[in-house]
């Protein structure tokens, strides 16, 4: 398995701590910095205070604190936890984002008015909503990229609700906790939610690995996990978190009922089916529970939290208007509503022409910073050699920006499948070899003539007669013959495997960070289909996959405008995912050359 957990089969949800995110900005980039080891300044009351209250920065700091209450952070000591100045700094988020709240709803104590509006659904298919859009016409990438967005939510959403049990009493605590029983699957582990959307991802070919979608998860989306983190540490929130619980439960069955839908019309597997099937039955149920006992009992008990528990059910619907808002927006205009949590490699700044590590392409951009003083600065060596002669070479340290320039990679040293060390450089990663990177120490040589079988599970059939295999690496390998040669899309470095392979960074739901590269990739892929086994795979073999297939078919002759067409005829029908990743197939050229 590799950093990014696209290869080999996915593992339970919530098995390891994530990695840190990237920042996303000064708030952030502080609190990260001192996670890790590397900053010891922390800002105070005045620079929160100015922090836009809905923004990225100020939002994935508190979801960065929050969060060492849940999993942690691969890396973090556990006793960050209760760290007082984190504790102070949390507090002084917690208090502009909670202002910004209150002061976009009304003080009230209607709590059966607030409810009753919730279960006003609109006339069948009039609402305007994301559960109506992808039942109506929603495409099957946008129905990946909600469930990336969402599982930031899915995959914790019991945890901070049963954080109120102990503040409830009575009936509301009773009641309370027999609807969290469900939650966390009676007693069963494989029927936890968390586990049932786990395995809705999986079925979506996304990686199900807790907190994965971190980095591309947009502010909106990182407000709604917040709203419960912080209702659910606070005791004094207790009826805001029993009224934001209350307006989920209420409002689940008519959404999941769509959503299950949604589903069901874009052919997703069983278990993307079951997991709204379950909230459709289950919440029908758990809405009158938490209406009459939870609620009703809190109220009964504490009847002074009704201007709380007003606030919670008002400040669900804020923040889920805004991340609907923000998806919808981008949709309609055929955009990801993803961050683009990658950089490309056109940002690294290195003064002589490298190869990347797996043939992500060459980067000459000569270093706009002065050298450290006592740093020699290597003369320019010659053109890069071609990808089938290379030989990786060692980056020497005054080629690397200056510590702490740029965003923060996510460790300063960390271990490649190679046995070599790899160095964040602007998010990047270049090689120091322990030794030459197998199949690049010696220029390539055509092995016997071999092919796939035509009618094996994956091989696409070129009207050349080439066959390529696509593939996707969260499922087994196939049993039978292996690749020659293997072309790997994915965002982050693959494990070593025992045949020749290829590397392109290409993120999932993008483009390839480096086009010149990846067309390079694709043509030396269609150049060896000839006489090798030739296996093209990222994490689902699907989107990527079927975007490098299409332009594979291109080469081979099929016009720009037939060949995501033949693809999806001959190999997999929602191959070639997203609008950008069809205007990536219109737009390739055939011409594009190898570089020399």
């Amino acid at each position: 398995m590799n950093g990014d957990g696209e290869a080999g089969p996915a593992p339970a949800p919530m098995a390891v701590s994530p990695e840190l995110p990237r920042s996303r900005g000064d708030i952030s980039a502080a609190v990260l910095a001192y996670l890790r080891g590397t900053g010891s300044h922390l800002p105070g009351s005045a620079e929160v205070g100015r922090a836009d209250p809905y923004g990225d920065d100020l939002q994935l700091a508190l979801y960065v604190l929050y969060e060492l209450h849940y999993h942690g952070f691969e890396g973090v000591t556990d006793r960050q936890e209760w760290n007082p100045e984190l504790l102070l700094l949390r507090g002084d988020a917690e208090e502009r984002f909670l202002t910004a709240v209150r002061s976009a709803t009304d003080r009230t104590t209607d709590v059966d008015g607030l409810l009753a509006g919730l279960l006003r659904e609109p006339v069948e298919d009039a609402g305007d909503g994301v559960s109506h859009h992808l039942k109506r016409t929603g495409a099957w990438w946008q129905l990946r990229e909600y469930a990336a967005v969402r599982s930031l939510y899915h995959l914790k959403e019991a945890d901070p609700h049963a954080w109120v049990i102990p503040r409830l009493r009575g009936r509301a605590k009773a009641a309370m906790t027999a609807v969290e029983f469900d939650e966390f699957g009676a007693g069963r582990a494989e029927d936890m939610h968390a586990r049932l959307f786990a395995e809705l991802m999986d079925d979506l070919g996304l990686d199900s690995r807790y907190g994965r979608y971190l980095d591309a998860a947009p502010a909106e989306a990182l407000a709604t996990v917040n709203l419960m983190s912080l209702c659910g540490l606070h005791r004094a929130l207790r009826g805001a978190l029993v009224g934001h619980f209350a307006t989920v439960e209420v409002t689940s069955s008519p959404g999941a009922r769509r959503m299950a839908e949604a589903m069901r019309r874009a052919g997703a597997g069983p278990a993307a089916q079951r997991f709204y099937d379950e909230h459709v039955e289950a919440d029908a149920v758990h809405e009158q529970i938490v209406r009459r006992d939870v609620v009703g009992g809190l109220l009964e008990a504490e009847p002074w939290l009704a201007p709380d528990v007003a606030l919670g059910i008002q400040a669900t619907g804020l923040l889920e208007d805004r991340l609907g808002e923000r998806l919808l927006s981008a949709w309609r205009e055929e955009r990801s509503a993803l961050r683009p949590w990658l950089l490309s490699y056109t940002r690294l700044m290195l003064p002589t022409p490298i190869r990347l590590w797996g043939g992500c392409g060459s980067v000459t951009k000569k270093r706009k910073r002065k050298a450290p003083a006592g740093s020699r600065r290597p003369a320019p060596g010659p053109p890069p050699a071609p990808v089938s002669a290379l030989v990786p070479v060692s980056v020497p340290k005054s080629a690397l920006p200056p510590p702490g320039s740029g965003p923060p990679a996510p460790a300063d040293r960390e271990t490649s499948p190679e046995g070599g060390a790899r160095v964040g450089v602007y998010g990047a990663s270049v090689r120091h070899p322990a030794r030459a990177p197998r199949g690049y120490a010696r220029r390539m040589t055509a092995s016997p003539a071999s092919s796939w079988e035509p009618a094996a599970a994956g091989v696409l059939r070129l009207p050349s007669g080439r066959l390529v295999r696509g593939r996707g690496l969260r499922r087994p390998l196939p049993p039978g013959a292996v690749p020659d040669f293997a072309l790997y899309l994915l965002g982050r470095q693959p494990p070593a495997v025992d045949w020749e392979s290829r590397w392109v960074r290409w993120p999932d739901f993008r483009l390839p960070a480096d086009r010149e590269a990846a067309a390079d990739a694709l043509r030396e892929a269609w150049e060896r289909a000839v006489t090798e086994r030739v296996e093209v795979a990222c994490g689902a073999g699907v989107g990527r996959t079927g975007t490098a297939l299409a332009c594979l078919a291109v080469l081979d002759g099929v016009p720009n405008a037939e060949a995501v067409a033949y693809v999806r005829e001959h190999y997999a029908p929602r191959a070639v995912e997203t609008p950008w990743q069809r205007r990536y197939v219109s737009r390739f050229s055939p011409a594009a050359q190898r570089r020399a």
